[in-house]
């Protein structure tokens, strides 16, 4: 197993050299702040990078805060949807900070966070690509919305589908890509 040194979250993951893929928690410890910008290492305190989560954090009803590190640059379709949470379960997943490093997002990738309130790198710089109802549900995030100079491609239907009532201001920066 490998662990976040600081809060004691055993995570499972695969290897590759020094990157590491998180493909799921053992244990939570009692934890629900989860800071993966924090170091990790091998449990002989070999640091790692995580540079791929996959559908770790899907209907996870513990989670109140999810930190990226800028070294991810691969995230699994539907990796944190909390659509399929039932019993009037909701996420309480509040703060979220997406990777500055991630080009493209999947198909569901964050789909019903109905009480993110903040996120942080909403729309990185490097982001090229958003998939269809990546953001579908957000209906308490206030954070304003950027489109930097990188954005391409709007994939499938509309991303940001349903719930999107309380953003201000949407920014495109640049110019927009040709057809």
């Amino acid at each position: 197993a490998i662990s976040n040194t600081v809060k004691g979250i055993v995570l499972k993951c695969s290897l590759s050299g020094t990157n590491v893929t998180v493909s799921g928690i053992t244990d939570y410890n009692g934890q629900t702040v989860f800071d993966l910008t924090l170091p990790v290492c091998d449990g002989v305190c070999k640091p790692l990078a995580i540079t791929s989560v996959g559908t770790t954090f899907k209907n996870n009803l513990l989670m109140t805060e999810l930190y990226l590190p800028d070294t991810i640059t691969t995230i699994a379709s539907q990796a944190l949807d909390q659509w399929g949470l039932d019993n009037g379960n909701e996420s309480r997943l509040t703060k979220l900070r997406l990777p500055n490093t991630i080009t493209s997002l999947t198909s569901y990738n964050f789909r019903g966070m109905r009480k993110l309130v903040d996120c942080e790198n909403l729309l990185p710089k490097s982001m090229t690509t958003l998939s269809e109802s990546v953001f579908s549900y957000w209906s308490s995030v206030t954070n304003d919305i950027h489109f930097y100079e990188a954005f391409r491609t709007f994939g499938g239907k509309n991303p940001f589908p349903y719930g999107w009532t309380n953003v201000k201001r949407v920014y495109f920066h640049g110019q927009p890509a040709d057809p």
